[in-house]
């Protein structure tokens, strides 16, 4: 049983959380999708995959909330993929709920914030002082800046006050086609090049 949430103050979030949850069912499990409500209500009227349960999360998620629609629906999934703002990822309450917590952004100023909210102070013998795991960080495609930076922060050979735990892999590049396909639930396809 997984629990994954996304942070992110963009649409990457959303992405993210409906790409991994059509991984999840892929592998016969059933999944619990829980997006903010307003995503839902504005979402296309179309039905998702037998083997997923579509939640709206309320407006304001704190960790009491999150606990009641935990408790009356996530139980109940195998694997629960959840889309939250990042500014929910300071809450501890809320992000003790999950085994992996990602921060990620489509935009350049939105994947700038998604970096700094994966950032955890390091003591200096590079271990976490905060009981929590970090977040973490996934950039775009187009993003080599910044997944630079959460690399070097990470490796330990510069001497900072914080690292960043990065993902070796980027977000691909969705083009409108992608997002509509997710949005159906459709799985993305990649052309190969000769």
């Amino acid at each position: 049983m997984a629990r994954i949430a996304f942070f992110s103050d963009d649409e990457a979030g959303v992405l993210c959380a409906r790409l991994t949850c059509l991984g999840l069912t892929a592998l016969d499990g059933t999944t619990t999708l829980a997006l903010p409500g307003d995503v839902v209500a504005a979402s296309p009227p179309i039905a998702a995959p037998a083997a997923v349960s579509v939640v709206a999360l309320p407006a304001r998620l704190d960790a009491l909330a999150e606990g009641r629609a935990r408790r009356s629906a996530f139980d109940a999934a195998d694997d629960l993929v959840v889309a939250l703002p990042l500014v929910a990822s300071r809450d501890r309450g809320v992000r003790d709920r999950f085994d992996v917590a990602v921060a990620v952004g489509a935009g350049e100023a939105a994947a700038a914030r998604a970096l700094r909210t994966a950032r955890y102070v390091a003591s200096p013998e590079d271990e976490q002082v905060d009981a929590t795991a970090p977040a973490w960080f996934l950039p775009g495609s187009g993003q080599s800046e910044l997944r630079t930076k959460a690399m070097l922060s990470a490796s330990g050979r510069l001497r900072l006050p914080f690292a960043t735990r990065a993902l070796p892999m980027a977000l691909p590049r969705l083009t409108p086609a992608d997002r509509a396909g997710l949005a159906a639930w459709e799985p993305i396809r990649r052309r190969r090049r000769p």
